[in-house]
């Protein structure tokens, strides 16, 4: 009996340790798959950021072709050209507000050119 005994403690035992390393195993599944969403989220995050960039440079040098383009027509002395490249020069730093400001510049020369050629 008393051998009896001492086999189904170690019986018993045995059977927590594993249960243990079962459940420590699963934990450990379930924090790999936490850090594999985590990382997944991170990327997609990066990945639409990296388009955003991309799609502000493209219209960004959209911008500054049209702009060299409606400043010649609308015969833009180049002391305003430079007053207006410093303002971008001081704004460099943000993206944002230079894009801002050529969205501006553009905006206001557009709206000068038809009066420019209805006078030409």
């Amino acid at each position: 009996a008393r051998y009896l005994g001492e086999v189904e403690a170690r019986s018993r035992d045995a059977a927590d340790r594993k249960e243990s390393d079962a459940m420590g195993s699963l934990l450990r599944e379930q924090g790999s798959l936490s850090q594999a969403r985590s990382l997944s989220a991170s990327l997609n995050a990066r990945e639409s950021a990296s388009g955003a960039v991309a799609a502000r440079q493209a219209e960004m040098a959209e911008l500054k072709t049209s702009l060299r383009k409606l400043w010649e027509a609308v015969e833009t002395d180049q002391g305003a050209i430079n007053v207006f490249m410093s303002r971008v020069a001081d704004a460099s730093p943000d993206a944002d507000a230079m894009l801002a400001l050529y969205r501006g510049e553009h905006a206001k020369l557009s709206e000068k050119l038809p009066l420019v050629q209805a006078a030409a």
